[in-house]
């Protein structure tokens, strides 16, 4: 059995639909015809039936027939057939297309509705879907591949094209033509501006500087190094080395920034020299005003009270203990003896059986037959 379209249910189902429903009532007056004979003789009024199923149609509807009072056609039929016919087909349109299967209707890129309950699909790419067909904003999936207000795409690179946009344009080339930053017109950039430079119509634009002893940054932000001239660089420029000058100095600036020297020990500079107070750093080292350090004992000499002096002789002739006369000692003094006058002095008491502490801090042993008792040797 053949699939019925929509259009010929629609036209089937207007054949049987009231005239009220398909036009406003205004339009019936408009169709109205004069009473004519038919060609039986029969009036127009005459056909007026009411239909088995309790409804009285209408005369005038939309189906294709010809008043009598036309001019009449071949294929033509009356409008009493015509009405007839109506009635017919609202008592059996169900047994005349019930058996009949719906056929979907989906135009290209169509989506909703298919007119038999299904779908047609949903839109792509986030578009909407409105009255069956799909809309979508357009733009670019990528570089090669375009989509369209209708949401289908086309692919530009197979036109040698590139997408923007969500058009098909000409690939744009790169322009960096006596240009050393800034954008090549095509949303890429030509380079940036080294040491903080600014981009100025493609130019690179710097404060001149000393970037090191020896290199510069040019206005253009380029380097150049001062050294392969023989040059340095110093305010911004290259300028001839500074050669540096220590004559008759030991300290301070030797002219180009560097410098003669620092004072030893605590010296200060002034005008290029050292100034030291003069001071015996050891026994036999001596600081000089100049801060130099002398050795005193290389003369044989003793560094005392600033200056060098001859060394001290020792001497403990006739004495026990005490200053040897150089700051040295002569001995000390035994079993808690006192130190006085160079001599030693003890108070005396025995040691033991035999032997006994004298006064000058000796010890002395008792004589055979002897013993010491309460502090001297006595006889047994």
């Amino acid at each position: 059995m053949m699939p019925v379209t929509m259009e010929a249910r629609r036209l089937a189902i207007d054949a049987v639909t009231p005239h009220s429903i398909l036009a406003p009532p205004h339009a019936a007056l408009e169709t109205e015809q004069p009473e004519a004979s038919c060609s039986d003789g029969t009036s127009e009024d005459a056909c007026d039936v009411e239909c088995p199923n309790g409804e009285t149609p209408p005369i005038h509807n939309m189906m294709s027939y010809y008043l009598c009072a036309e001019v009449v056609h071949q294929e033509s039929i009356t409008a009493c057939q015509a009405t007839r016919m109506r009635c017919h087909l609202s008592q059996n349109l169900s047994a005349v297309l019930g058996g009949y299967p719906c056929e979907p209707s989906c135009p290209l890129n169509a989506c909703g509705d298919d007119g038999c309950g299904g779908s047609c699909g949903s839109c792509s790419y986030g578009g909407t879907c409105d009255g069956g067909t799909c809309s979508c904003d357009g733009g670019c999936l990528n570089e090669g591949l375009a989509v369209l207000s209708d949401c289908t795409t086309v692919n530009c690179s197979t036109l040698g094209l590139t997408c923007s946009n969500g058009e098909c344009l000409q690939p744009c080339e790169p322009d960096c033509t006596e240009k050393s930053c800034g954008d090549d017109g095509c949303g890429g950039s030509c380079g940036t501006c080294p040491d903080g430079g600014t981009c100025e119509d493609g130019a690179c634009a710097c404060e001149t500087a000393c970037k090191s002893a020896s290199h510069i940054l040019l206005e253009d932000c380029s380097t150049t190094n001062c050294g392969t001239f023989g040059l340095v660089c110093e305010d911004a420029a290259c300028v001839p080395a500074c050669e540096p000058s220590c004559d008759g100095k030991s300290c301070g600036d030797d002219g180009c920034g560097g410098s003669c020297g620092t004072c030893p020990d605590g010296g200060t500079c002034e005008d290029g020299a050292c100034s030291c107070e003069t001071t015996c750093k050891s026994a036999s080292h001596l600081l000089l005003p100049d801060c130099s350090t002398t050795n005193c004992g290389s003369f044989g000499l003793l560094c005392e009270d600033a200056t060098c002096v001859p060394a001290c002789e020792p001497s403990c002739q006739d004495k026990q203990c005490g200053d040897d006369g150089c700051g040295g000692s002569c001995g000390t003094c035994p079993q808690n003896g006192t130190c006085e006058g160079g001599a030693c002095s003890c108070e005396a008491t025995c040691l033991s059986g035999t032997e006994l502490l004298l006064t000058n801090c000796t010890v002395a042993t008792c004589g055979v037959g002897l013993v010491c008792l309460d502090d001297a040797c006595l006889p047994l």
